[in-house]
């Protein structure tokens, strides 16, 4: 039975360590937050879930812990980490594993960028592995991740990269969504069904692309009949700014990771 444990009890971490309490009969969850009402919550909804008094006993007494603390504040916890001889994964945003690696000499260390779907276990995650890392920690790093949804290895220089697109992307994502929502509104759908509908219809778009592993355009051409009410909508899409305002946006999330890692 492996013990996978949480610096920090925030948002993130409680929704990996629900994916993992739902998916494993062979994990026990340890945890550590200066907010003893995020610690209660833990004890709470899952019944292996252990508090411990210091950072240093949570890691001499897990398999695997997880740093799920705010990058302004790291420096601190892994002060407290420098002995630490086991797999420590980061889910700090803009850390890079660089960075993590010389400061956990004796760690083996994974450095991952989750999102917030993975509360209905469908994260999207890139994750990248430090040189010291056998196969079978790998795996088994992989193994937690995977309850939570998909976890795609990259390099640790691509990280930014993937908070831009899969990291914050939830958020940007989201905002599209409501504009659509609105929309429907506008044109005389009362507020759930113009959700349920504009909800379902990305739902399902994406799932479509994905299960018949199908080209964006070919999923667009199939969808347009010459003349027809999406060709209408096309034209205005397509002849806005709207490809430019999206990649500004991934360049500034990009950016501010960048910053957060002090590059």
């Amino acid at each position: 039975m492996k013990k996978i444990s949480f610096i920090g009890a925030g948002n993130m971490a409680y929704a990996m360590a629900d994916a993992l309490f739902n998916g494993s009969k062979e994990s026990t969850i340890g945890v550590y937050d200066i907010d003893s009402n995020r610690v209660k919550l833990f004890l709470n909804s899952f019944n292996t879930a252990v508090e411990y008094p210091s950072i240093k006993s949570l890691a001499d007494s897990s398999d695997i812990v997880i740093l799920a603390v705010k990058p302004q504040i790291i420096d601190i916890v892994l002060a407290d980490l420098v002995d630490c001889n086991k797999i420590v994964v980061s889910i700090a945003a803009g850390i890079s594993l660089e960075s993590l690696v010389e400061k956990l000499p004796k760690a083996f260390v994974t450095r991952v960028m989750p999102n917030t779907p993975s509360l209905v276990g469908e994260m999207a995650a890139g994750v990248s592995f430090s040189k010291t890392m056998s196969e079978k920690q790998k795996s088994d790093v992989l193994s937690f991740l995977n309850y939570s949804g998909m976890a795609i290895e990259v390099e640790d220089e691509s990280m930014d990269a993937v908070t831009g697109i899969s990291g914050s992307g939830p958020a940007f994502a989201a905002r599209i969504m409501n504009h659509f929502i609105n929309a429907g509104i506008d044109q005389g759908l009362d507020s759930q069904t113009s959700r349920k509908l504009a909800l379902n219809t990305f739902l399902g778009t994406a799932k479509l692309l994905l299960e018949k592993d199908m080209e964006i355009e070919e999923l667009i051409k199939m969808v347009s009949s010459p003349g027809g009410t999406t060709v209408a909508g096309r034209e205005i899409l397509e002849s806005s700014n709207i490809e430019k305002i999206i990649k500004e946006t991934v360049i500034a999330t990009v950016k501010r990771s960048k910053e957060l890692g002090g590059k």
